[in-house]
C-alpha cells in the first residue's frame, strides 16, 4: 500500500474516530498511538510539512452529517508544524478546499475555500475564508480543550444565484438579509 493511500486511510479513520468518540482529534490520536506503542515509549509525535489530498466526498466518512450533502471536490490539508503530546497539540495547518460543490446545487463549482488551523495549549483556533468563488463565505471557530466545538459561518450568496443556493442554506442556516445566511457548527450537528 503507498504511503500517501496509508495517510488517507488513517486521516479517514481519525476523522470517523472524532466524530463517534466525541472527542477532539488529538485525545483521539492520543488514544490510537496509545493501543499500539506503550505509554512508556510514547512522549510526542512530530509531523512537519506533510500534506493530504482527499476527495471532499470523504469528509462524510468522518463527520457523518456531511454525507448527505454530498460534498465534491478536492480537499487538501497542509500541515506545516504539528506537534502531539499527551492530548496537548501545537502547530499550525491549512485545509483547502478546491472545487468545492454539492449534489444538493446545481451552481458548481461554490468556490474555492481555505481554513486556517492554529493550535495551542487552550486549544485550537479555525479562520474560514473565501479565495475565489460565487458562494462568498468566512467564519472562524474554536475547539478547546475540555469544550465542544464550535463554528459561525456567514454565507453570502449573489444575487444571480439566490434562487438556486437559498433554498439550500435555509434547511442549514438562517437567514440574516437578501442572501446572506448564518451558519452554526457545533459538536452536535448545524444550527441557527
Amino acid at each position: 500500500m503507498s504511503r500517501s493511500r496509508i495517510v488517507t486511510t488513517a486521516l479517514c479513520a481519525l476523522l470517523f474516530a472524532c466524530s463517534s468518540k466525541k472527542q477532539p482529534a488529538t485525545e483521539v490520536i492520543v488514544a490510537i498511538t496509545s493501543d499500539l506503542v506503550p505509554e512508556s515509549e510514547l512522549s510526542r509525535i512530530e509531523i512537519g510539512a506533510a500534506g493530504i489530498h482527499l476527495p471532499a466526498a470523504a469528509l462524510g466518512l468522518g463527520m457523518p452529517r456531511l454525507a448527505p450533502f454530498r460534498l465534491s471536490g478536492d480537499v487538501l490539508l497542509n500541515i506545516t508544524q504539528l506537534s502531539l503530546e499527551r492530548g496537548r497539540a501545537d502547530g499550525d495547518a491549512t485545509l483547502l478546499w478546491r472545487g468545492a460543490g454539492s449534489a444538493l446545487t446545481p451552481v458548481s463549482p461554490l468556490g474555492e475555500y481555505e481554513v486556517r488551523l492554529k493550535a495551542g495549549a487552550a486549544g485550537m483556533e479555525a479562520i474560514l475564508r473565501t479565495l475565489e468563488g460565487p458562494l462568498q463565505l468566512d467564519g472562524k471557530g474554536s475547539w478547546m480543550s475540555g469544550a465542544a466545538p464550535s463554528f459561525v459561518v456567514t454565507a453570502r450568496i449573489p444575487p444571480q444565484h439566490l434562487d438556486q443556493l437559498a433554498p439550500l442554506f435555509r434547511l442549514i442556516a438562517v437567514e440574516r438579509g437578501a442572501g446572506t445566511f448564518e451558519l452554526q457548527i457545533k459538536q452536535d450537528g448545524f444550527g441557527g
